[in-house]
């Protein structure tokens, strides 16, 4: 998700982690294969995983600003403790899941400089074999989906 911000810096990627380290790795790493034509930034908020996620981040990624907690506060204050670091125009809120490929940022972020009363934008999801991810749905087929 792209959220517009009025800071002065291009973007902020925004990851919140919690005991996903080598998917949190990926993500980073695919960022940086394929980054923005813009400066940017990485916010990792750690929800104390008692993993390697912080040495990680500390020894193979030294320009990402960490936040470690010491408990695990929940994704909602992780993002919002991020989102208070961020000096950036852009946030883009991401899962540590995400592969992200080439030229999407631009794509999103040219979108909503075009597009200045969009406040927020969500990217189409696509699952490794190419297929669309359908994150969401018309309507609830049992109620298990429901509460998922």
């Amino acid at each position: 998700m792209l959220i517009k911000s009025p800071m002065a810096k291009d973007l902020s990627v925004i990851l919140v982690n919690y005991k996903t380290p080598s998917l949190l790795r990926q993500c980073i790493k695919s960022i940086q294969k394929n980054p923005p034509n813009c400066d940017y930034d990485f916010i990792v908020v750690d929800n104390n995983s008692e993993d390697e996620t912080v040495e990680m981040i500390e020894d193979d990624f030294p320009e990402v600003n960490l936040i470690a907690n010491e408990n695990n506060l929940g994704f909602p204050t992780a993002v919002n403790q991020a989102i208070r670091k961020s000096k950036s125009r852009y946030i883009l809120l991401l899962n540590p899941d995400i592969t992200v490929l080439e030229g999407t940022l631009d794509k999103m972020m040219a979108y909503m400089d075009k597009n200045e009363s969009t406040a927020v934008l969500g990217p189409k999801l696509i699952n490794p074999n190419g297929s669309i991810q359908y994150s969401c749905f018309k309507w609830f087929t049992s109620p298990r989906v429901a509460l998922y």
